[in-house]
C-alpha cells in the first residue's frame, strides 16, 4: 500500500512509517503548497492513499467529483504529538476488515467512519488528453490532467 502524506502530516510521522516499510511521500517534503487539487492528481497519477487533516478532501470528493482510486483517510483531530498520525496509520492498516480503495475513512478520537465512492463520470468530463505514446511492450501510456477552464 503506498500513501501520499498531505503537508500537514508531520515529517516525524512520514519518517517513522518509512522506517517501518512503508512507502510514503510526503507534500511537505516534495511540493509544499501545492492546491488540494493538485494533491488528488498526484495520488491518482501515483496510485497513493492520502493522509489528511483537512477537511475539504471530502467535499473534493462528493461535490466536485476527485475520487482517487486509493481512497483518501481523513484525520479529524489535529496530532498531539509528532508519531500520532504514524500510529493511527499502523493501527489501520493492520486491521485485515478495512479497505481504503475508493473510500473516504474518517479517524475521530474514538472512532472510524468509511464512505465508499465510485469513479465519477464528472471527473472523467473535467479530464482532458494531455500525452500519450507507447511503451516498451506494445503499452500505451496515457496521461490525462483536470481542464483550467473546465
Amino acid at each position: 500500500m503506498k500513501f501520499l502524506a498531505n503537508e500537514n502530516v508531520p515529517i516525524a510521522s512520514v519518517n517513522y512509517l518509512k522506517s517501518i516499510g512503508f512507502d510514503v511521500t510526503s507534500i511537505g517534503v516534495d511540493d509544499p503548497g501545492i492546491a488540494d487539487e493538485h494533491v488528488m492528481k498526484l495520488a491518482v497519477e501515483q496510485d497513493r492513499t492520502i493522509i489528511t487533516y483537512d477537511s475539504d478532501y471530502g467535499e473534493l470528493i462528493f461535490k466536485h467529483g476527485f475520487k482517487p482510486n486509493a481512497g483518501v483517510i481523513f484525520i479529524r483531530q489535529q496530532p498531539t504529538e509528532p508519531l500520532e498520525t504514524a500510529k493511527i496509520i499502523d493501527r489501520l492498516t493492520s486491521n485485515p476488515n478495512l479497505t481504503f480503495e475508493r473510500t473516504l475513512t474518517v479517524v475521530d478520537s474514538n472512532s472510524l467512519r468509511q464512505k465508499k465512492y465510485e469513479h465519477s463520470h464528472r471527473l472523467l468530463a473535467r479530464m482532458r488528453l494531455s500525452a500519450f505514446y507507447f511503451e516498451p511492450g506494445n503499452r500505451i501510456k496515457i496521461q490525462i490532467y483536470p481542464c483550467t477552464n473546465a
